[in-house]
């Protein structure tokens, strides 16, 4: 972890830089992945050309990129690091709950920067959250990323099959309120998160 703990300490425009330059190669030059990020294009986007899915490929692969840089840039971050880049709309959705004791399950996707949402959220809002996730292939990158949530997560649960029943029967299974948290990038280190809410269990 030391080139890791190394990085964090990088001024941040060399870190966007830095993302720019390597996402540029991985695009042009090693092509990494690009055939499977086509077909999905394609797919999802039937109606658009081949040069809009060209145009999306390759911010794509920027995101791909800034998100990956991030995640590493934010390794020594502090409660005040995250207040400075993250803002929660409306934490008083979860913090209302929380509050009497009773805990939520808060969904989100792979949107924007997941990671620092993720790894922020119990820190800005001061309260202990567990993870469910899904393993990754790749066995060295998958270690690295897990090294990086658990600086800031307070427990990863690393249990396939809880994660795979669906986030629907958990709730129903204990009885707690399901948000879905909507990560937006304001620019390049700024986030905005926004809970909405999914679910609530009957009043007894």
């Amino acid at each position: 972890m030391f080139l890791v703990k190394l990085f964090s300490k990088l001024p941040g425009w060399f870190i966007y830089g830095l993302a720019e330059v390597n996402a540029f190669f991985i695009y042009y030059i090693f092509k990494y992945r690009r055939a499977v990020v086509r077909e999905n294009l394609v797919n999802s986007f039937p109606t658009k050309t081949l040069t809009q899915i060209k145009s999306i490929e390759k911010k794509y692969y920027q995101n791909l990129l800034r998100i990956f840089y991030e995640s590493i840039y934010s390794y020594g971050f502090t409660k005040p690091d995250w207040q400075k880049r993250i803002t929660i709309e409306n934490p008083e959705l979860l913090t209302n709950i929380l509050d009497n004791g009773t805990p939520v399950i808060l969904m989100s996707g792979h949107f924007n920067n997941w990671e620092w949402a993720g790894s922020s959220i119990s820190t800005l809002i001061d309260y202990p959250f567990e993870f469910m996730y899904k393993p990754m292939k790749n066995e060295k990158f998958g270690s690295l990323m897990r090294d990086l949530r658990q600086k800031h997560w307070n427990n990863f649960v690393n249990q396939e099959t809880a994660f795979y029943v669906g986030a629907e029967r958990i709730a129903s299974l204990v009885g707690y309120s399901v948000y879905y948290m909507e990560c937006e990038r304001v620019k390049n280190g700024k986030y905005n998160i926004r809970f909405t809410e999914i679910s609530n269990p009957p009043d007894d």
